[in-house]
């Protein structure tokens, strides 16, 4: 057992709770609401849960990494490129949102703060 990485995996089932709950409420479920091509609100809306399906995907590889099972994966090269998707998720988030110019963005799109959490307590898992 690896309490980082059990942390880290309990931090990503949140974050995949949230983007379902929150986002579905705060988000998705106005978007999907507005005037604009039901194509586009379609491919949103797939979008929107190929997310919800990469989280899921990574929270079940950092809890499977903190309790010790590996899904026949090499657990350490799985869990490198869950953190690297959380780190870049992060970054990513950072960048476009500075690049906005949305005043006081950072603190309205919140969602890299916890990205970057949940990598770096999971690099404390690999040390």
């Amino acid at each position: 057992m690896n309490v980082f990485l059990m942390v880290s995996g309990f931090l990503a089932l949140f974050a995949t709770v949230g983007h379902l709950v929150m986002g579905g409420k705060s988000f998705l479920r106005p978007m999907l609401g507005a005037e604009f091509s039901p194509v586009s609100k379609r491919v949103m809306y797939c979008v929107f849960h190929f997310m919800t399906v990469d989280f899921a995907i990574a929270t079940l590889i950092l809890l499977g990494a903190g309790f010790g099972a590996t899904f026949g994966l090499d657990a350490k090269l799985a869990v490198i490129a869950v953190i690297a998707h959380f780190a870049l998720y992060g970054i990513v988030q950072v960048v476009m949102v500075i690049a906005s110019g949305i005043e006081k963005g950072l603190m309205k799109i919140f969602q890299w703060t916890l990205f970057l959490i949940i990598a770096i307590v999971a690099i404390l898992g690999l040390i």
